[in-house]
């Protein structure tokens, strides 16, 4: 039986001696009992009684043993919680609302007690629900007015999150969403929860392009004609003047020889860096001919590496970006011009979370973009460069001091295309006049390499030397223009074990 409930079974239950002296005390107190109690109803506070309070959980009932010789029982606020007496001496709490209210019970003979209830949160099926889900994690559950609140040491994040997922399922269970109570998660997560994500992005390019083709030209003072690839034209301009170099098959001045006018302008076979072998014949001779050939052959290389390291705590967004912004102009309305700014350059950003063992869950995005003339756009007469872009998003799992190879490509490209003269272009040897070939193949390597290390701070005594800490750019004047030095090194004695890995550039 409660002890709140004791009282008025133990006044009852003392017996003490009755004597002729105290015969008046007994009727003056019985005469002003009822004034005394009812001053000390108006004035004291419910903590008076020293009663711990009820506690009931909610949308839950407790049977509580009822004092003999209870004649009225009242409830200050029923919205909260249900009292009534059933049976033979038992109480009845039901818990309808999160709260507190106050049960007042009187006796027959006047005397009057006060009870605080307070109608919370069940945590009971909720531990053990925690208990068969994460059966090692030592999760303790507190009802805190409309609050769960979560306390202990768990292994990892993961198991904190799902802590409180379940806490956030068992409170929906009682209709309760989040405005109306809430889940306080003071979960720690135990050993290192930094995470330093090492990235190594490495693109080899390499191109050949094969090119042939002729044009040619043929005028006498009768009748002209030629071969052109196709596309090419006869250029509405003239040939350049070539001065006067006597019987030259176009004279200064621009006015050839015989009454001819100059030769057209030939165009190149490809509109490209090929290089050109132009051929002419003297107007004066039997057969005047002009002939421009465009021959190429040519390799290219082009090789990107990128190394960009990040750290973040377990849980955190963190973003790295090692290049620019460039402005790109945007139409709006009424002749206005916004502008927006688009990154490139080497991108990271990534979410760590540690797990247990050692074992890291990281969600990652990480890209190499560059400005491309080759797709650009023009807006509003501005010319806006497109980007050339290599992008990787994914999300890995691995231990301390791993890697994972998380994107990889290999591209081999070849284009190949013939025009040629039926039958003509097919001969020999002298086929070549009559057709045009081209000849391009791309190969594209590319890798993107992710490391992950769970570290910790270190102390001051045992910072690395920056990147170029150790050079001065300023040699002063007689070093600079006597002896020619531009830099000079001074080394810097660092106390402490120093750096743990490669640092700096090594040419």
């Amino acid at each position: 039986m409660p002890r709140c409930f004791d009282n008025l079974t133990a006044r009852r239950s003392r017996t003490r001696p009755v004597n002729r002296s105290r015969r008046w005390g007994r009727l003056w107190r019985s005469a002003l009992g009822p004034v005394v109690a009812a001053l000390v109803l108006r004035v004291a506070p419910l903590e008076a009684w020293g009663a711990p309070p009820i506690i009931v959980p909610l949308q839950d009932s407790r049977v509580l043993p009822l004092p003999a010789g209870v004649s009225e029982i009242s409830v200050s606020s029923a919205d909260v919680a249900d009292v009534k007496a059933v049976g033979t001496g038992r109480l009845l709490i039901n818990g309808k609302r999160l709260g507190q209210t106050r049960i007042t019970l009187v006796d027959r003979s006047g005397q009057v007690e006060n009870h605080l209830v307070q109608v919370v949160l069940p945590v009971l099926e909720l531990t053990e629900r925690l208990r068969a889900v994460l059966p090692r994690q030592p999760i303790a559950v507190r009802a805190v007015g409309s609050s769960l609140a979560l306390t202990g040491v768990v292994d990892d994040v993961l198991a904190s999150q799902r802590a409180e997922r379940l806490a956030q399922a068992h409170l929906a269970a009682f209709g309760l969403d989040k405005e109306r109570a809430t889940v306080l998660n003071f979960l720690s997560v135990r050993g290192k929860q930094q995470v330093q994500l090492r990235v190594k992005i490495a693109e080899v390019s390499r191109s050949a392009l094969r090119q042939i083709g002729v044009n040619a030209w043929y005028r006498t003072a009768e009748r002209a004609g030629g071969v052109l690839v196709p596309g090419a034209q006869l250029n509405s301009g003239l040939a350049p003047d070539l001065g006067d170099t006597g019987s030259a098959l176009q004279a200064g001045g621009g006015v050839a020889s015989a009454g001819l006018s100059p030769l057209p302008l030939l165009t190149p076979p490809f509109a490209t860096d090929a290089f050109g072998l132009l051929f002419a014949s003297q107007d004066s001779s039997s057969f005047p001919l002009s002939i421009a050939l465009n021959l190429l052959r040519g390799k290219g290389m082009a090789k990107v590496l990128s190394e960009p390291t990040l750290i973040a705590f377990s849980g955190e967004h963190a973003d790295f970006l090692a290049g620019g912004e460039f402005p790109v102009p945007i139409p709006q309305g009424l002749g206005n011009t916004g502008i927006e700014f688009k990154r490139f350059g080497v991108q990271l950003s990534f979410t760590p979370t540690v797990l247990a063992g050692g074992a890291m869950r990281i969600k990652l995005t990480v890209s190499v973009s560059e400005r491309d003339q080759a797709s650009a756009v023009l807006i509003q007469g501005t010319s806006v460069p497109g980007l050339s872009t290599r992008l990787g998003e994914t999300t890995v799992q691995l231990k301390n001091g791993q890697s994972f190879a998380i994107a990889g490509l290999l591209q081999d490209r070849i284009e190949n295309s013939s025009s040629r003269v039926p039958l003509l272009g097919d001969l020999p040897l002298i086929g070549m006049l009559f057709r045009r070939n081209s000849f391009r193949r791309s190969e594209t390597e590319l890798v993107i390499l992710v490391t992950a290390n769970l570290v910790q701070p270190i102390k001051p005594g045992e910072v690395p030397a920056l990147p170029g800490e150790d050079e001065i750019s300023d040699p002063g004047d007689v070093r600079f223009f006597l002896l020619g030095d531009v830099e000079v090194h001074k080394r810097i004695q660092l106390k402490g074990r120093g750096a743990a890995g490669p640092v700096g550039f090594n040419p």
